[in-house]
């Protein structure tokens, strides 16, 4: 089981607090998307609805496993094993609903139709995910990375082709998501970028939010 990773002392609690405000922010793109979905029934309303709820569902298992973690830490007997198993499948499910939730926004942005590809896609996630867990915690946020910067890639190409403020927006909060992956990885190394990463990852969110706020006045 990979080691979790916390920053300094006094950002402890502070990155519940950002990834409290994620969580919100997926729910409620996921809400939208599903409600044009219902109006419209086109397929990719559902795909971007459900990307984000499981996106949601990652960072609210990392947030629930690690306030059991630092209850299980305050007791006078800290139990071991139990912050072993919180840990342990806390960032399990974190790791598997935003593998999920990526991999669905990747189908819809790569417009893939051919389930076989869908399914050679979800064995090859189920192994990395399977290492990640077992024996690198750095290969998570490098996919991550790399299935994020095919998104963003493709955000970027429509946004040069209508050249538009929401599609600019939309570019520009998946690029800093992206970014904060990186961050993430290289707090495997030195726990500062922990920090860096959470700042922009929150930056990232905020601009979803506006974005989404631009959308629902329109």
């Amino acid at each position: 089981m990979p080691v979790i990773i916390y920053s300094h002392d006094w950002f402890n609690g502070i990155d519940s607090l950002f990834e409290i405000f994620t969580v919100l922010v997926s729910l409620a793109i996921a809400s939208v998307g599903y409600k044009a979905y219902r109006l419209t029934r086109e397929k990719r309303h559902a795909y971007f609805s459900l990307a984000f709820a499981l996106i949601s569902l990652s960072f609210l298992s990392k947030i629930l496993a690690e306030l059991l973690v630092r209850y299980e830490l305050s007791q006078k007997i800290i139990q071991m094993a139990n912050i072993y198993h919180i840990g342990g499948g806390g960032f399990l499910a974190y790791m598997g609903f935003m593998f999920a939730g990526l991999l669905t926004l990747l189908i819809l942005s790569l417009r893939i139709h051919d389930p076989k590809i869908v399914i050679l896609m979800i064995l090859f996630l189920g192994v990395f995910e399977y290492f990640s867990y077992t024996y690198l915690f750095g290969i998570f946020p490098l996919i991550s990375l790399f299935m994020l910067g095919i998104i963003t890639s493709s955000y970027y190409k429509n946004y040069s082709e209508k050249k538009l403020v929401t599609p600019l927006l939309t570019w520009l909060s998946f690029f800093l998501f992206t970014a904060s992956q990186l961050f993430f990885m290289l707090a495997t190394v030195d726990s500062k970028w922990y920090v860096v990463a959470h700042l922009i990852q929150l930056v990232a969110f905020c601009g979803l939010l506006y974005l989404l706020i631009r959308v629902l006045r329109k």
